[in-house]
């Protein structure tokens, strides 16, 4: 019915007819047959769909479906995509210029803040359990707090000292340079 339906132009009763036979008996060649048809209706998403599933079978007519798919698709898909620049693995990510300030400053910040709970818990008297839970809490706050805060400074002025760019080399060139109906004296230095 399929055939008949599209010999006869009728795409849209040929598409039901193919697409019910194929859900029935799962047959590769209807997929080709749900392309062509696809086509025929306009439908060219639904038709690349239907023959990369064919094709996927790998048919013996693939280079000839191939060559209809690829026309279909037109000279855009024959072009390869340009592909990205290679990123330069030489070069190290940029950070921004304020990240090493800021570890910097929020890590002398946490040190202020670990510094002053070790000495409140070294100097707080311990005289029932409730104050030496307290007092242990506040020095292993006070520890905790000064490791993160070591390591957020250290790691700022590290990343600080890396960003430092090396000093350009005092060089001047000069040269002379058409200017107008004249010469420009023009250079670096």
């Amino acid at each position: 019915m399929g055939q008949d339906a599209y010999s006869k132009g009728r795409y849209d009763s040929a598409f039901t007819s193919f697409h019910h036979a194929y859900q029935m008996t799962k047959a590769p060649d209807l997929l080709y047959n749900l392309a062509k048809v696809s086509t025929k209706l306009g439908q060219k998403e639904v038709a690349v769909g239907y023959y990369r599933q064919y094709l996927a079978g790998h048919p013996s007519d693939e280079v000839a479906v191939q060559k209809e798919l690829d026309d279909l698709l037109g000279p855009a898909a024959l072009v390869p995509a340009a592909a990205p620049p290679p990123a330069d693995s030489s070069s190290e990510p940029q950070i921004p210029r304020w990240v090493p300030w800021a570890m910097i400053g929020g890590g002398a910040g946490l040190l202020g803040i670990s510094l002053g709970l070790l000495v409140a818990g070294g100097i707080t008297p311990a005289d029932t359990s409730a104050d030496q839970a307290q007092r242990r809490a506040m020095l292993a706050s006070g520890g905790v707090l000064g490791g993160i805060g070591l390591a957020a400074t250290v790691g700022g002025v590290v990343l600080r000292l890396r960003d430092k760019k090396t000093p350009v080399p005092n060089t001047a060139q000069v040269f002379l340079a058409p200017s107008g109906l004249g010469l420009q004296l023009v250079g670096t230095y």
